[in-house]
């Protein structure tokens, strides 16, 4: 089983992808690391170098070929703008998209020239955020809330769901768990293998 993590640049997808897999026993996949080992360049430099098309088919190749077993992905912000990817990622187990509001993403983003976020040309933030939301949230099967500043909580509400979905024991609790911070979504134009 493959748990995938989806969500804007800086929403702790790497971080929290980590933590979790600590807890779990999970290996943690981070697929932004695949493609820069895979051309041997840093993103913002591919970017840079090939330009954004170039870097769409290298990413969503990654993707498509992310086929082992018992990992915690975690993907770039652009992975929901592979369908086949998404598809893919969907057959192997569930994805989890790591919802933060926009301002706080400001916040926590900063300066993002040099980050390797595939943005277009003219595109601000607020855009890429709102062309991006609905593709998170179409994909998604689970929604977890981190806007803020509470990694502690982000980390046990994300730990807990893997292992109940993935039917192991839960490591002891350190923090106390707000369940309100966790949502099921609805897919209905999205089904995955069981």
């Amino acid at each position: 089983m493959i748990f995938t993590l989806i969500g804007m640049p800086a929403a702790g997808k790497s971080s929290l992808g980590k933590a979790a897999a600590r807890d779990t026993g999970f290996r943690n996949v981070d697929s932004d690391r695949l493609i820069e080992k895979k051309v041997g360049m840093k993103l913002q430099n591919i970017i840079d170098t090939y330009g954004l098309p170039e870097f769409r088919r290298i990413e969503e190749e990654v993707l498509l070929g992310i086929n082992t077993d018992n990992i915690l992905l975690s993907t770039g912000g652009s992975a929901v703008y592979y369908p086949a990817a998404m598809k893919h990622l969907s057959e192997m187990g569930p994805i989890i998209y790591l919802r933060v509001g926009l301002p706080e993403l400001k916040r926590r983003l900063g300066d993002f020239s040099k980050r390797g976020i595939v943005i277009p040309d003219g595109y601000t933030i607020d855009d890429l955020f709102q062309e991006r939301e609905a593709l998170y949230k179409k994909y998604a099967d689970f929604t977890l809330d981190c806007n803020g500043t509470a990694f502690p909580r982000y980390r046990r509400n994300l730990t807990e769901y893997i292992c109940r979905v993935a039917n192991i024991p839960l490591p002891e609790k350190k923090e106390v768990l707000c369940p309100d911070t966790v949502h099921a979504v609805s897919r209905e134009n999205h089904t995955r293998k069981q």
